[in-house]
């Protein structure tokens, strides 16, 4: 069966960086590059004039960003990898909304194993992504979170979050209200996004939030409201001690 082509639309305010992704494109047999654009604006209007299914999207465009135009495509049909300078915010809340992303500057094995990706999965995305994103991104502040799971995206607040725990290269997500979801990426992933402030790694296999633990026992538990109990390693004991001095608390 013949690859059907695959249209992309390419939008950075870089020539430069249009141009490396022109050229890696070009030697992708069943990729066609339908257009480019260095603006919110242009973008705009050649999405809605040529259909991409992949668009390759920079965040900071001018005084606007890439956010910026996913918010008029409530409901796109088209996929979006982000390209991005490493800036924590960005990252944060691209990662907050489960998207592929490319860091400047961009490395042709990593672009190629994108491509790949691209063309094995398929086109997906949720009702509130393009929002999540820009309020992580705007304000600064991070309070909800997109988890891609076998059956689809789930819009979790951070404050529903007991804790996480890793079993090989899937994390499960156990929630206040009893629900648990199950993402196939590492506990590592989650470590670096879920704000240090209320999420502490306290095991090679658990991310706890702190809201909710009540009791931190000489055997090195953590007792949560719900009465679950999670073990703390040695290596990890300081960290809790220090989060629970630094919050003033008595369990």
């Amino acid at each position: 069966m013949k690859q059907k082509l695959v249209r992309f639309l390419l939008v950075d305010d870089e020539s430069s960086v249009r141009s490396i992704c022109k050229s890696y494109l070009e030697e992708v047999e069943y990729a066609v590059i339908v257009g480019e654009a260095s603006t919110v604006d242009q973008a705009y209007e050649l999405i809605r004039a040529c259909s991409p299914d992949v668009v390759l999207l920079d965040i900071q465009l001018g005084k606007q960003n890439g956010f910026d135009l996913l918010l008029k495509f409530p409901e796109r049909n088209f996929k979006v990898v982000f390209i991005t300078a490493y800036e924590q915010f960005a990252l944060r809340a691209i990662k907050a909304g489960a998207m592929e992303y490319l860091l400047k500057p961009i490395e042709e094995e990593e672009f190629y194993e994108m491509v790949e990706k691209v063309f094995a999965t398929e086109g997906h995305t949720f009702s509130g992504q393009a929002e999540l994103m820009a309020d992580h991104y705007n304000q600064r502040k991070m309070d909800r979170i997109a988890l891609n799971a076998h059956d689809g995206y789930h819009i979790i607040w951070l404050k529903d979050i007991l804790y996480c725990s890793a079993n090989g290269n899937y994390t499960t997500f156990y929630l206040t209200d009893g629900n648990q979801v199950v993402i196939s990426k590492i506990l590592k992933e989650y470590e670096n996004l879920l704000p240090a402030e209320n999420f502490v790694r306290v095991h090679n296999s658990s991310i706890v939030n702190m809201d909710y633990v009540k009791k931190f026992t000489k055997d090195l538990e953590l007792i949560l409201v719900d009465d679950t109990a999670i073990g703390v390693s040695v290596r990890k004991k300081d960290d809790v001690l220090n989060w629970i001095k630094g919050r003033n608390t008595d369990f």
